[in-house]
């Protein structure tokens, strides 16, 4: 069986290797050469050491097509990689990063992995698979976690799409039965951004060519001893392949001291919207048919031949979301089946959903989704998304049915909302907390 770990051309560019099926793949143009390094692992526990090198000339494409053609293979050789050798050569066990002081190992994997004068972390990757949860892995951080609480980064997406990054902090045993991350919280520059505390990592979305500044929040007592990151693969049902190139500088440990414990929980202030003055538009003109019910307040919504991965909707602009930070609605599925609902928060176009729940239980989100809820027939449910950015919220968007991948069964069903509103902390006014100071002062200038 094959022990192919990864490969590269000698111009930096990684190739793709396939870790489960076995081997590595180069496209050649006619009158083409390229010089490449592949990495393996020599001491595989089950296969053993290597005994064969097996080249597949056009015979490994997975077609029944007939090909002809001649190729020279030369300056064929085996190396150790012991250190830096080869610029560009896939990280593995041979590449280190300095962190608080400390070199700490740095693995590569599926990922090329270059460490650079800098101390930059510098990572380009081809033909990763979206859902495959592939990653970049910092081990024996150990010594620099342990009296630490919180990791810092500069990132910076080098590419020419948009990077999902997802970070774990790795404990040394299981913090819940589905992973050992024992992430708190993140930011990225300075706004939230989602935690999973049941699966697992914290996720950033940044745009082509954007740097920005995270930090995530861990819990020390958990003995963090590995980071590991995710470069566009670990959204789920992401079919597509990924390509990129992102650079993580500045990296650092350091305690962020917890804020006291609050004296009181902080006072919510509900604002209920009118169904009647909510305009929400179907995105197919006749797709979705939207009736609002000024007596009762609600808002139904009924459908025929919706296809269940056709990502259509129902939306509303509605400007008060800039003045406030969670949307709240009870959904009612008045039909006979099953149905699908996707609610997102949208600012300027792109989702700003941080956290959501569902019956006052927190659900788990997908990086760039708003919440996923199954209703059942006849059932209901309230939903409560908490949203948040540098760009204000201006619109609510519901995918009704829609919004499964490869689902291609046509949908029909009647959906009602009501008690819709926004919540937001009450903002303290001027004055408040300052009568007990005042009293003293007075007391004292007494």
């Amino acid at each position: 069986a094959a022990v192919n770990l990864s490969a590269v051309k000698a111009d930096g560019t990684a190739l793709r290797t396939d870790t489960d099926w076995g081997g590595s793949f180069i496209d050649l143009a006619a009158g083409e050469e390229a010089v490449v390094f592949i990495t393996y692992n020599n001491a595989d526990a089950v296969r053993g050491a290597v005994t064969t090198l097996n080249v597949f000339l056009d015979s490994a494409r997975g077609d029944e097509n007939t090909y002809s053609g001649s190729v020279t293979l030369s300056e064929m050789m085996f190396f150790t990689n012991e250190g830096a050798v080869q610029p560009g050569v896939p990280g593995g066990s041979d590449s280190s990063v300095q962190i608080n002081g400390a070199d700490i190992p740095v693995q590569g994997n599926d990922y090329t992995v270059t460490v650079g004068e800098d101390n930059a972390m510098h990572v380009t990757y081809t033909g990763i698979q979206g859902a495959s949860y592939k990653n970049v892995n910092i081990t024996d951080i150990s010594a620099v976690a342990k009296d630490n609480n919180t990791f810092t980064a500069k990132v910076t997406n080098n590419g020419s799409e948009t990077l999902t990054l997802r970070i774990d902090v790795m404990a040394n045993e299981q913090v819940t039965p589905n992973t050992k991350a024992c992430n708190i919280s993140a930011t990225m520059d300075g706004q939230a951004v989602y935690t999973d505390r049941d699966w697992g990592g914290s996720t950033f979305t940044i745009a082509a060519g954007a740097s920005a500044e995270i930090e995530v929040v861990f819990d020390a007592a958990k003995e963090a001893e590995t980071l590991q990151f995710m470069f566009d693969s670990s959204t789920y049902d992401d079919a597509s392949s990924h390509s990129g190139s992102v650079t993580l500088s500045e990296m650092s440990f350091a305690v962020v001291e917890e804020a006291e414990e609050p004296g009181e929980e902080p006072e919510i202030v509900e604002t209920v919207l009118d169904a009647e003055e909510l305009t929400f538009n179907s995105s197919i003109e006749g797709l979705y048919t939207v009736k609002a019910d000024a007596e009762a307040n609600t808002v139904n919504v009924t459908y025929t031949a919706v296809e269940g991965d056709s990502y259509q909707n129902v939306s509303a602009n509605i400007a008060a979301l800039a003045d406030n930070s969670a949307f709240s609605v009870k959904v009612v599925n008045n039909g006979e089946a099953e149905v699908t609902l996707r609610l997102d928060v949208l600012a300027a176009g792109k989702v700003c959903v941080i956290s959501a729940k569902v019956n006052g239980e927190e659900i788990q989100l997908n990086p760039g989704e708003g919440a996923v809820v199954k209703i059942a027939a006849k059932g209901e449910a309230v939903i409560e998304v908490a949203y948040g950015g540098e760009v204000p919220a201006d619109q609510v968007l519901f995918m009704i049915d829609s919004c499964v991948w490869n689902d291609e069964t046509a949908h029909s069903g009647d959906v009602t909302f009501s008690e819709m509103k926004l919540l937001a902390e009450k903002a303290e006014q001027p004055g408040e907390g300052e009568t007990e100071q005042s009293e003293a002062d007075a007391g004292a200038a007494a």
